[in-house]
């Protein structure tokens, strides 16, 4: 059963900007911690190195398709991601869909020298790797000034329509 959902449709000007500035907001963050749920409703985080496409609301990540992740993505699509830069004061938390890709030339599209830190024999001759594709939803930050976090953007499900709202405080503040 796919239970993806295609955040790529038409998006206003307004959100498009809102999407540009979350790509700003990450980049240079190289690492982000990747929350996943277990088939047993156990959260599990782990460090990955973001690759960031030419889409600015999906981000890629390099995985080892052997490991607990897979099994997770699979049983539950859901995933967050969390950007910390403590000496800039950028504190991002992003949620979306998660799939597993195993396209050989998005592999080695997105390969680099920090992807062969963690697989050496590069995207040819590694078998168990994979990409792990995170389709944007929702993304709030850590706004210093008000001290509270503020959704920065976020996608309505199935037939509704797509909600920005910059600058709205989220039920997470504290």
């Amino acid at each position: 059963m796919d239970r993806s959902i295609d955040v790529h449709a038409e998006r206003s000007a307004e959100t498009r900007e809102l999407i540009r500035r979350f790509g700003e907001m990450v980049r240079g963050i190289r690492t982000a911690m990747l929350t996943s749920m277990s088939a047993r409703g156990h959260l599990r985080s782990r460090p990955l190195a973001t690759q960031q496409s030419e889409l600015e609301d999906e981000f890629w990540f390099y995985i080892d398709a052997r490991s607990r992740l897979i099994d997770d993505i699979a049983d539950h699509h859901q995933v967050n991601l969390a950007y910390v830069d403590s000496d800039g004061h950028r504190y991002v938390s992003a949620s979306g869909i998660g799939h597993v890709v195993r396209d050989a030339d998005l592999l080695r599209k997105f390969w680099n020298p920090e992807a062969a830190r963690w697989f050496p024999d590069g995207p040819d001759r590694t078998p168990h790797l994979a990409l792990l594709r995170i389709q944007l939803e929702e993304v709030e930050y850590w706004d210093q000034e008000s001290g509270s976090m503020v959704e920065l953007f976020g996608f309505a499900r199935s037939d509704e329509r797509e909600v920005a709202s910059p600058g709205r405080q989220s039920i997470a503040d504290s």
